[in-house]
């Protein structure tokens, strides 16, 4: 689910760096407007949604996704990404957007120790509101973070699947993840935003979340929201559409 069918892809075919996608209008002089869908594998997992909910005839949209690397930390375990924060910036400065849209599945800040001095979770705050500041610079509008969301356990597609077969329902909260620190991930990100004036967050957590408890598996359809990658199923990203449509519908441009 990271390839995209619609997507012309710059590099290698596959779903990494800057994939164009077409505008089925195809009327000369008449984009007015520009989306950007930045991030890692999110990017490339949900940027379609973005795409097929915000598209018009006078907006442009891309997708630009780099494989593991976070956008607010270096990932230090592949090589590729040591410059990630670079790679990002030049291609906000080179498209320019109007509307940026941030989707990140999040590693570091899920697995900040806890407790954790406040020195620290200050110093990545600032971290994060730097990259967001220099960001804002060359994005006119509006720009969309994605929120931290909950963990599955390693196994969970398996452990479903099996549940599925007995025809059992799936206990949700044996589903999550509980030891990694989605609280503080969030606090970490609410707090990297707060002077960002063009900053909004994108919070999936109402769509997914029934009595309390994120569901990783929809036991009324028997599907799974999230493949064993942790990203998205299709069934998962059809439910973000209706998320997406009502954001998409709501942004103001320059000038408007």
């Amino acid at each position: 689910m990271l390839s995209y069918s619609k997507c012309s892809y710059r590099i290698g075919g596959g779903p990494w760096g800057w994939c164009d996608l077409p505008s089925e209008w195809n009327v000369r002089g008449a984009v007015k407007h520009k989306i950007l869908v930045l991030g890692n594998s999110y990017a490339a997992n949900q940027g379609r949604v973005v795409y097929e909910m915000c598209r018009n005839p006078e907006t442009e949209i891309k997708i630009f996704a780099m494989a593991g690397c976070e956008v607010f930390s270096t990932t230090r375990e592949f090589w590729h990404c040591h410059n990630s924060s670079k790679v990002y910036m030049e291609a906000i400065k080179e498209y320019k957007p109007d509307v940026l849209f941030i989707l990140v599945r999040y590693i570091h800040a899920l697995e900040i120790p806890s407790p954790t001095n406040e020195l620290m979770i200050g110093r990545m705050a600032k971290e994060g509101a730097e990259v967001l500041r220099s960001f804002s610079r060359y994005v006119s509008s509006n720009i969309f973070v994605q929120h931290a969301i909950p963990r599955p356990v390693l196994g969970f597609e398996w452990q479903c699947q099996q549940a599925v077969l007995r025809e059992q329902i799936v206990d949700s909260a044996t589903v999550v993840n509980k030891s990694v620190n989605v609280g503080l991930a969030r606090e970490l990100l609410e707090r990297s935003i707060q002077n960002c004036s063009k900053c909004t967050m994108i919070d999936y957590s109402p769509v997914f979340t029934i009595n309390e408890t994120f569901q990783f598996f929809d036991n009324d359809a028997r599907i799974l929201n999230f493949n064993g990658y942790f990203h998205f199923t299709p069934f998962g990203l059809h439910k973000l559409r209706p998320y997406y449509k009502n954001i998409c519908s709501n942004i103001t441009y320059p000038g408007k």
